[in-house]
């Protein structure tokens, strides 16, 4: 089986690195339950200029690159990449590929394909759903509602990732909510396709 796999908040966990630098730059006390969306800009009303600004400040600080991996995600990866073949599918953008490819290698290093959707922070050069198809992913595991609901419309099975930020009642029936990596494994583990 093809399996695309979401790099942000999925393999690495990006947003607690920004929560710690945003709360020591901006003197700020966010937390992950503060995120309800994807966007600061709808989380908590920062202008979305401003909010651009901001993470383009966390990707060239020093929090950026302490980013860790999830807990299981290291094991699980491995796990899968005897049976599967894996590729990163993210919305980093290009401007972050040198230092993304590195921490691939350090944490991830069974994942030999990576795809960038942004050429910048302000803009896409394609979309995940694009690339899933190009891919033939089989399966996308996600955290982003939106990105999810798109590889869905496109006919791909996605293991969203369940946060504060991706809530909705209304999910495509391709789109199934795991817990966690071990729940994704579990569900992977159950399909037939290989």
């Amino acid at each position: 089986m093809i399996i695309a796999i979401d790099l942000d908040g999925v393999i690495a966990d990006s947003l607690g690195k920004f929560i710690e630098f945003h709360n020591d730059v901006f003197n700020t006390s966010l937390k992950v339950a503060d995120f309800t969306s994807y966007t600061l800009n709808e989380s908590i009303g920062m202008p979305r200029k401003e909010e651009i600004k901001h993470i383009e400040m966390f990707d060239d600080s020093n929090y950026f690159n302490e980013i860790k991996p999830l807990k299981e995600a290291p094991s699980a990866i491995l796990d899968l990449s005897s049976s599967h073949k894996l590729a990163i599918v993210t919305g980093r953008n290009e401007g972050q590929k040198e230092k993304t490819l590195l921490w691939i290698k350090k944490y991830v290093p069974q994942i030999k394909e990576i795809f960038f959707i942004r050429k910048s922070v302000r803009d896409n050069s394609k979309s995940k759903a694009e690339i899933c198809k190009e891919i033939q992913a089989d399966i996308l595991i996600e955290d982003n509602l939106k990105y999810a609901q798109q590889v869905a419309q496109a006919g791909i099975k996605v293991l969203l990732f369940d946060y504060p930020w991706n809530q909705s009642s209304n999910l495509n029936p391709l789109i199934i909510r795991v817990c966690g990596w071990k729940e994704a494994l579990n569900f992977i583990n159950s399909l037939k396709i290989k």
